[in-house]
């Protein structure tokens, strides 16, 4: 049976290890200084190399003669290592992830190798484990026996508990760089007698993203299935890929808002064959690299020259937002089962044309927005009456009614943002994708954006987003979410960006000097904030001109309804 490349080609020396040099040299070091630590922790995307430099280290902690921090490959364990020695165990966490395998392997570990200085154990994808299973080797890493040595790999870190992170010494693998995954394939190339060409290589290269294991496996494949000289071409039909003009075509569509042409020119594609998962992949690879483009990094781009000149071209009539928004909803398309992929595909690149269009025209003024300009002093409908006596607040007696339709109807007529002559008042088009974003963020206790749907004024004055509000527990409520350090960051993130401006945020109440103090008496009653903290919605205020209430045992501000046959006391 012929032998892969990407196991034919495996590095046996740490020098042969490709794009990881930050973590080969320190491993060489620890070896000539004899400073080798009891666990490693090797975490990196697929096919960056850390298994290999996993048994690559095995064999040079045991190497009888190292060369210059490198196994010499000719003594009788560099031998013994090429026909999978019994002192090198490799376990694969994803199928014995359980305490039962990690229990069997502390009771293992206690016998001595038998012909190696130290026993290896490399744990593939470690994340895998489960937690009973992590707290069990938890205990070996932090007694470990004198011979032997940990060599855990994952591809998802975030998923260890800091326990297992923090007794490992840890090394991050990076993605490979372009220009060395294609030098490494040409290396192959001529090293099988395998003609190919750079356009070929360099599509391969990145199709790969980065892993050179993926790459080396398309490189077999391409050659086993064309056999003869190996063209870009040939590549794209074995990928099942249009060519990148196609896509280049598609994102100039959406660029100059020709819906029409974006639409027929995408199921022309997808009609020849495309798979639409590739498909939103060269589109976004295409908006990438006009984004690149417009920040000034082009030599990052791993296109031709020609090609390269034509997205430039392109990136002139596009600003640098304009594409992030592009990027953005390209990426979030996702197959879906229950519509065609061609729909969805269909769906993602017009709201992408949406998206820019809505860009450019800055949310055109709604006719409701238009009457309140005609009316830029007309005061808020809520008005507080003037009383000597505590007034008296009427709660709905069902609660819940009055607080769904509250949510269906936020704002109404004159209740919406109108602008005070001579101030910079904010938009209603980007005040309400403003509520929808925050829709998403959870505080402390409350959801933040649906607190601001009762800020009924915002304002960008002198360099602040003034947000006043009409009722006091509310403000509180998102006073005390930003104080969060996270929350506030991603308030004023949003803020900023959607207003297009570095803004201080101002919270404050809504026309406060007509705020009575017989408003602050009810709120401070017990049963009035008790509602509130259920959600309840000061609806209606009221004087209290029946001396009874004055000697009632409720509290003062809190309306009681007597029935008419309460007259016998």
């Amino acid at each position: 049976m012929a032998q892969m490349l990407y196991r034919k080609w495996r590095p046996k020396r740490l020098t042969d290890v490709v794009g990881q040099e930050h973590i080969t040299r320190t491993l060489r070091n620890a070896v000539k200084l004899d400073r080798i630590a009891h666990a490693y922790l090797f975490c990196g995307p697929k096919g960056t190399g850390k298994t290999s430099t996993a048994r690559i280290l095995a064999n040079l902690v045991n190497c009888i003669n190292p060369v210059d921090g490198e196994p010499d490959g000719t003594c009788d364990i560099c031998n013994e290592f090429a026909n999978n020695p019994i002192d090198m165990i490799e376990i694969d966490a994803a199928s014995n992830r359980g305490i039962d395998d990690i229990r069997d392997l502390r009771e293992k570990i206690q016998f001595t190798p038998n012909l190696f200085k130290y026993k290896i154990y490399i744990v593939d994808e470690v994340h895998m484990l489960t937690e009973a299973a992590f707290n069990a080797l938890l205990k070996i890493l932090e007694e470990p026996p004198k011979h032997a040595i940990f060599i855990l790999a994952t591809t998802e870190s975030q998923k260890l508990p800091e326990t297992i992170v923090s007794r490992c010494q840890r090394y991050d693998f990076k993605i490979i760089p372009f220009d060395v995954v294609a030098t490494r394939l040409r290396e192959i190339c001529d090293s099988e007698n395998a003609v190919v060409s750079e356009e070929a290589l360099s599509l391969i290269t990145r199709y790969a993203s980065g892993s050179l294991r993926d790459a080396e496996n398309l490189l077999e494949q391409a050659i086993v299935s064309f056999q003869t000289d190996l063209k870009e071409d040939q590549i794209r039909t074995l990928l099942n890929l249009d060519s990148d003009e196609i896509a280049i075509q598609i994102v100039e569509y959406i660029i100059d808002l020709d819906t029409r042409n974006t639409v027929r020119t995408l199921n022309e594609s997808l009609e020849n064959g495309s798979n639409p998962n590739q498909l939103q992949r060269s589109l976004l690879e295409i908006s990438r690299a006009i984004l690149l483009i417009k920040s000034e990094n082009i030599d990052q781009l791993s296109f031709s020259e020609n090609i390269k000149k034509h997205l430039a071209a392109i990136s002139e009539k596009i600003t640098l937002e304009k594409i992030v928004k592009i990027i953005r909803v390209l990426a979030e398309y996702k197959t879906d089962n229950k519509i065609p992929a061609n729909l969805g595909l269909e769906l993602v690149c017009v709201e992408a044309i949406i998206a820019v269009e809505q860009n450019d025209t800055n949310h055109i003024v709604k006719p409701n927005d238009e009457k309140d300009e005609i009316r830029p002093n007309i005061k808020a409908s809520i008005t507080h009456k003037e009383s000597k006596s505590p007034p008296q607040v009427k709660i709905n007696e069902d609660i819940s009614t009055e607080l769904q339709n509250n949510s269906e109807n936020p704002i109404k007529g004159d209740e919406k943002n109108i602008p005070a002559s001579g101030k910079a008042v904010s938009n209603s088009g980007k005040w309400d994708e403003l509520i929808k974003r925050l829709s998403k963020i959870k505080g402390k206790r409350f959801n933040i954006g649906a607190l601001l749907r009762d800020c009924k004024k915002h304002e960008i004055i002198d360099g602040k987003a003034i947000l006043e509000f009409t009722h006091k527990a509310n403000m509180e409520r998102v006073e005390s979410e930003i104080e969060d350090v996270t929350v506030k960051k991603l308030l004023s993130q949003d803020i900023n960006e959607i207003f297009e401006g570095e803004y201080e945020i101002v919270i404050k109440l809504l026309d406060a000097s007509s705020q009575s103090e017989s408003n602050k008496v009810a709120v401070t009653s017990h049963l009035v904030r008790s509602a509130q903290a259920i959600g309840a919605l000061i609806l209606e205020e009221k004087e209290n001109t029946n001396d009874e209430s004055e000697n009632d045992e409720t509290s003062p501000g809190i309306s009681k309804k007597h029935d008419e046959n309460s007259t016998r006391n």
